[in-house]
């Protein structure tokens, strides 16, 4: 049985507290917040999009990770848990379930979530040294947005909304089909 935390705690209570859980918990600032569960859409672009990079770095350095990878952004202050992260250098790894950088972060949008992925979470993921591409993809329409870090660190912007246009993340070289990606979800 799992104790509720105290309101405050810190980043290596926080850690404990998390791996002894049996759901998902975001920390911020000594304060966590519960996650949402996922959507069977949401599962499955998220499961195709993982298949695919997987396939697509094979015997190469960088891989894919599920949301089972927390993310560690500034001084013990925040982890978070992305869709899907690409980690293309393994001295990120801090501990085995804990990465301080990702090349890319791709976030499976939800009701709950879409507002918290495009605001507040984007803007600490801009912390990470090493972060190229944000990517977010939507589970009710087909429509995949991309946030590029151009020269000068300035953000960029680009919508992929056409079943033949593809999602392109040249800092891991990998694209794919908006159609591969939206393969089995279904359209309400």
């Amino acid at each position: 049985m799992i104790v509720a935390p105290k309101l405050k705690m810190t980043a290596a209570e926080y850690l404990e507290f998390e791996r002894a859980s049996e759901v998902k918990h975001e920390f911020h600032d000594g304060e966590i917040f519960l996650m949402a569960g996922a959507s069977r859409n949401h599962d499955v672009v998220t499961v195709n999009l993982q298949s695919e990079l997987r396939q697509f770095f094979k015997g190469k350095p960088c891989r894919p990770h599920s949301d089972d990878i927390k993310i560690s952004v500034g001084q013990n202050g925040k982890y978070l848990y992305p869709d899907i992260s690409v980690i293309c250098n393994e001295a990120a790894f801090i501990e085995p379930d804990v990465a301080n950088d990702a090349t890319v972060i791709i976030e499976v949008l939800s009701e709950s979530t879409e507002a918290y992925n495009r605001g507040k979470k984007f803007q600490f993921y801009q912390s990470l040294p090493s972060l190229k591409e944000y990517v977010l993809v939507a589970q009710d329409e087909m429509k995949a947005e991309v946030f590029r870090k151009g020269n000068g660190g300035k953000w960029e912007y680009e919508l992929i909304a056409e079943a033949v246009s593809l999602l392109k993340l040249p800092s891991i070289g990998f694209e794919i089909a908006l159609s591969e990606i939206y393969d089995g979800v279904k359209f309400s």
